[in-house]
């Protein structure tokens, strides 16, 4: 019984750990001014800032971890999202 327990208050903290870093992602997303950088200045950073980092880049968004910077087809950064809430696809073409 006490095992089930100990399960259960763990799963508690690490949900709650994951939801309380997903907030301070979304904080610090809404921080970055979004004309200060283009697509490229971006990628360059990360990869500098994470050379072994798993980063996705397509057309017009940039992923690496649970964030993902989406651009305009222009390169110009329109938002910062983080995982949870992203949608599965994003078309720049339509912006």
């Amino acid at each position: 019984m006490s095992i089930v327990l100990d399960q259960g208050i763990s799963i508690t903290y690490m949900s709650q750990g994951y939801e309380e870093t997903e907030a301070d992602l979304e904080r610090l997303a809404n921080l970055y001014p979004k004309n200060a950088r283009s697509k490229k200045d971006i990628l360059y950073l990360l990869r500098k800032q994470n050379p072994d980092g798993f980063i996705v880049e397509t057309q017009c968004t940039i992923q690496i971890h649970g964030l993902r910077f989406e651009f305009n087809n222009k390169g110009k950064l329109l938002n910062i999202t983080v995982q949870a809430e992203s949608k599965p696809e994003y078309d720049c073409k339509n912006t």
